[in-house]
């Protein structure tokens, strides 16, 4: 594996996650009693849109893995396994929405009532998207900083991605604003940027 070769992986799991992502629905976000009928109907969908979202995680954490394992940087080193927690529990809750969700979906269908044992599953699987996109702001600084020291990636893109991660996450962690940054696609904004620089 070589840097061009991480910088490649890394942009293809931008376009990998945003292939799912452009078919989400903001519907899907209602009260689980409205939402939950949609998602049964839109099943297909919801398939396509979950199954690249998981292909984009292994695709862009593998990235991180053989970056950090080709700069041998202890900073991007912490940047990946940060990184990597959140992408784990991202990972488990889009599992979980493709097994546990169309479930619970369906029997909302066929009841019309939501089963009781979903929404405190859906309510701890919620806290793997939060944990994900804590980890991937997090892991900007690191990544950013141990890269441009070592002149992989430009020092004014480390500069950009550490105020723009630190505004995100003070956004995400404020109620009020979290819909801002909530999305997970920012979560391979960061990652992105560094795959353009390291093919440049």
């Amino acid at each position: 594996m070589s840097l061009m070769s991480v910088g490649a992986l890394l942009i293809a799991g931008f376009v990998a996650f945003m292939i799912g992502a452009v078919r989400w629905r903001i519907e899907y976000e209602q009260d689980l009693a409205d939402a939950l009928p949609l998602m049964h109907a839109d099943r297909g969908r919801l398939r396509w849109i979950h199954r690249w979202m998981v292909v984009a995680m292994f695709v862009t954490t593998s990235a991180l893995g053989g970056l950090a394992w080709l700069v041998s940087d202890p900073g991007v080193a912490v940047g990946f396994v940060i990184y990597l927690v959140g992408a784990v529990t991202w990972v488990g809750s889009l599992l979980f929405r493709l097994s546990a969700g169309e479930a619970a979906a369906a029997a909302t269908v066929e009841s019309n009532v939501v089963p009781d044992w979903f929404p405190p599953l859906a309510r701890l699987s919620a806290k793997g998207h939060a944990t994900h996109m804590l980890a991937s702001y997090g892991a900007t600084l690191p990544l950013g900083w141990s890269l441009s020291s070592g002149g992989l990636i430009p020092m004014w893109l480390a500069v950009a991605g550490t105020v723009w991660a630190g505004a995100m996450a003070a956004l995400f962690l404020l109620p009020t604003t979290r819909f801002v940054a909530a999305p997970p696609f920012w979560a391979h904004v960061f990652t992105l940027a560094i795959g353009i620089a390291l093919i440049a």
